[in-house]
């Protein structure tokens, strides 16, 4: 019987502020099925990429996301050590910066300006910056020795205690270098005003095992470059995240389905929308996976990509408590 993972980011992380602030409870019958306290297990991370390496049993450490996303995007592994280098906006306040949780699309053309403006002052340093679609890359002579924070779990947040960690003169380059940027992007250059939709970058990915792997996990459902990265680099069938789950085929083995749609209502503070996309996500998946479930097709289990893995119990779950 397969185990079906359901990775649902910002599915319980805003609703207590939102309880204590407007009274909000969410209204979706099948919804607190998903996350008996009773069936919880604590993981020693998080993140989305974070956590599907842990059910893979790896660690985000030992792996070069980086080079995993580059030969996804590019069909080759780098010929370099590289991080992902991805431009963001952000912005500042009186004791914090905050990563804004719309990221930004970019064309070609500022990549190749950001590329002009970067790389002739990252020369000094042996380092070059590459652009491709929305996504960037540092190539370097050797992988850095410091832990960095993926991108999608620093989006919405403070910065600080995300930024590059490891011995103090590592930490401490890699900290100057990222300010440095900042002010480069932010200093009208090549005749225009400044870029308006992204001021600075955000460094992630590093590690030294860049070859594929075969786990557990068979495939992975989701939607965008970073999920098709991770069934890249796991050996796993992937597939675009289709409107509902009778459009998937679970007989492959272990699974692995990122519904990422509360990210952004949550991150904006916006329970009704959040709410709506909650109510799609019952009609059209959590419902029919639960059913699975309890008709013992497979094995289900959730996490938010908070440090927390729910099992689903396999018969109604009112039943479960008598």
């Amino acid at each position: 019987m397969p185990t079906v993972t359901l990775i649902l980011p910002q599915a319980l992380q805003p609703l207590a502020l939102w309880e204590r602030d407007f009274g909000f409870k969410p209204h979706a019958p099948r919804f607190k099925s998903l996350f008996n306290p009773k069936l919880k297990q604590t993981l020693s991370v998080q993140g989305i990429e974070n956590t599907v390496l842990l059910l893979a049993g790896l660690t985000a450490e030992s792996i070069s996301l980086a080079a995993w996303r580059y030969a996804a995007q590019e069909g080759q592994l780098p010929t370099q050590a590289v991080l992902c280098a991805d431009l963001v906006q952000l912005e500042s306040g009186l004791d914090c910066v905050r990563l804004l949780p719309d990221l930004p699309a970019v064309s070609e053309a500022e990549n190749e300006q950001v590329a002009q403006l970067l790389n002739s002052f990252l020369a000094q340093d042996g380092l070059h910056w590459q652009g491709i679609g929305n996504y960037g890359y540092l190539l370097l002579n050797q992988p850095p020795s410091m832990n960095t924070t993926p991108l999608s779990s620093v989006v919405g947040q403070n910065i600080f205690s995300y930024l590059p960690q490891g011995e103090k003169k590592e930490r401490l380059y890699w900290h100057r270098l990222l300010n440095e940027i900042q002010m480069l992007l932010h200093t009208p250059q090549l005749g225009n005003s400044g870029f308006k939709h992204f001021n600075g970058m955000w460094l992630w990915g590093n590690g030294e095992r860049i070859e594929r792997l075969t786990t557990s996990i068979k495939q992975i459902i989701g939607k965008g470059l970073n999920t098709q990265t991770l069934a890249y680099g796991l050996n796993a069938h992937y597939q675009e995240l289709p409107k509902s789950l009778s459009e998937l085929d679970l007989s492959l083995g272990d699974t692995v389905i990122i519904l990422d749609d509360l990210v952004l209502p949550s991150l904006k503070d916006d329970p009704a929308n959040w709410q709506n996309t909650l109510s799609h996500l019952e009609q059209n998946w959590l419902d029919p996976l639960i059913k699975l479930a309890q008709q013992k097709k497979i094995n289900l289990q959730v996490s938010t990509a908070n440090g927390e893995l729910y099992s689903v119990a396999n018969k109604p779950f009112w039943k479960f408590w008598s």
